[in-house]
């Protein structure tokens, strides 16, 4: 199989949109094709659906659509079949968690029990702090696990690749 690459458009670098879109897409190809956890099956349904979006032809917005839902479900495949996820994946997720699960419960116990409404506020930074160290603990042991994407790699490719 060869290596995945996406087709550039005309006046690309003119479009800030279209060329983000496209880079980011380029860098999670590069990501697929060089990165030893992802399976070949993985490999595989990417690269048709690549071939699929290649096939196609796009207007620039359609182009730009047609490029994010290619990055969901390459994303989505990594992570279902080779638990493959982002940098910082389960931060963002773990700072809304902390603040719906600790500071909003936090935030209105105060304020009841205090009978103080303003001090519901306090719950926000207080859950976002403890999501943020959750998530930052959960995205360290994926690290060294070496179930992270390495996305810096990929995009440094992609810019390679964009100035061709």
């Amino acid at each position: 199989m060869k290596p995945l690459a996406l087709k550039s458009f005309e006046n690309l670098h003119k479009h800030r949109n279209l060329k983000e879109h496209w880079m980011y897409c380029s860098a999670l190809l590069w990501c697929v094709s060089n990165q030893e956890q992802v399976d070949s099956t993985v490999k595989e349904q990417v690269h048709k659906a690549v071939q699929i979006f290649n096939e196609q032809s796009h207007t620039l917005g359609s182009a730009t659509q047609a490029l994010s839902s290619l990055q969901n479900k390459i994303l989505r495949l990594l992570k279902e079949e080779s638990g493959l996820i982002l940098p910082d994946y389960y931060q963002s997720q773990w700072m809304s968690f902390g603040t719906f699960l600790f500071g909003i419960p936090l935030g209105l116990v105060l304020a009841f029990g205090l009978d103080n409404w303003s001090l519901v506020l306090i719950g926000f930074p207080i859950g976002l702090l403890l999501g943020f160290f959750i998530g930052r603990q959960k995205d360290k042991k994926a690290a060294t696990q070496g179930a992270q994407i390495l996305l810096s790699q990929g995009k440094e490719a992609a810019w390679t690749l964009l100035n061709e």
